[in-house]
């Protein structure tokens, strides 16, 4: 697939607006072909009772970073949605800013396997995130539709 610069800008834009990645500080910074560098911004609403960042809001993180890697190589046609996320926390986080980065390691007609790195801005590896995407050409059929 050939994507333009304008199409990532455009999908970076779209990510950007997105309401639950605003609600949780997620922003994408870098994107290029099959690779996407997210940003999340730390604050106090996203720990849990030990104080440090929500698993979840690790997981929702580089969910996010791998869709957007991914989209920024798939056709306009096809959807994609996540099947399979397995996720290893290293390290907790207790008071920083998190980046993805997200690399596609395989895409196919059907699926994507994406990696992803989750770093505190002292690059600091805290989670490795390994997802599989289904692919699927939009259709009446298809489970995007209505």
């Amino acid at each position: 697939m050939n994507v333009s610069d304008a199409e990532l800008d455009s999908l970076k834009d779209d990510f950007n607006a997105q309401g639950y990645c605003r609600l949780l500080g997620i922003k994408v910074v870098n994107l290029k072909k099959g690779i996407a560098q997210l940003s999340l911004c730390f604050n106090k609403n996203i720990l849990n009772k030990e104080a440090t960042v929500h698993g979840g809001i690790i997981t929702s993180l580089a969910d996010s970073a791998a869709a957007v890697a991914l989209l920024s190589i798939t056709g306009s046609e096809e959807k994609i949605s996540s099947i399979e996320l397995k996720i290893n926390f290293l390290r907790p986080v207790k008071n920083s800013d998190l980046f993805a980065e997200a690399k596609i390691i395989h895409k196919g007609s059907r699926t994507a396997v994406i990696e992803v790195d989750i770093k505190t801005k002292e690059e600091k590896l805290v989670a490795k995130c390994l997802l599989t995407f289904i692919i699927l050409k939009e259709n009446k059929n298809s489970i995007f539709s209505d």
